[in-house]
């Protein structure tokens, strides 16, 4: 169930379309998440040459996607916030371990850089 799951998000996402995966653990998750960020390394979609890791082990690098999963209105993004469960792309990694992200489906809305401390302990693989 879990790799048809997977390539119907995988078909999905090729064709431009938003699509979710849903499963019932952690264990499937990052399983899915590893799987998806391999096939969007080699597709050139994610650059991994720079790289951070995020409190579950996986990593983060330009081109993921993101969730944030702490509010922190001290970031900001335009009139936006940081909040709990928003997707974002990661536009840059910097030196220090800091991510510039973009929130995700919102065109005009600017970027924010999150502390590498947030990021490597409230960000998710999306």
């Amino acid at each position: 169930m879990i790799d048809s799951a997977y390539t119907a998000w995988r078909s999905d996402t090729l064709a431009g379309h938003a699509s979710v995966l849903v499963t019932d653990s952690s264990e499937s998750v990052l399983a899915l998440n590893n799987r998806a960020r391999a096939d969007l390394i080699l597709d050139g979609t994610v650059n991994a040459r720079r790289e951070v890791e995020l409190h579950d082990g996986t990593r983060a690098a330009a081109g993921d996607t993101v969730i944030t999963r702490r509010n922190d209105r001290r970031l900001r993004a335009g009139r936006y916030w940081v909040r709990n469960g928003d997707r974002w792309t990661v536009t840059e990694v910097r030196d220090d371990g800091a991510l510039t992200l973009r929130r995700v489906g919102r065109k005009w809305v600017g970027s924010v850089v999150v502390p590498a401390e947030y990021a490597a302990e409230h960000l998710d693989l999306g």
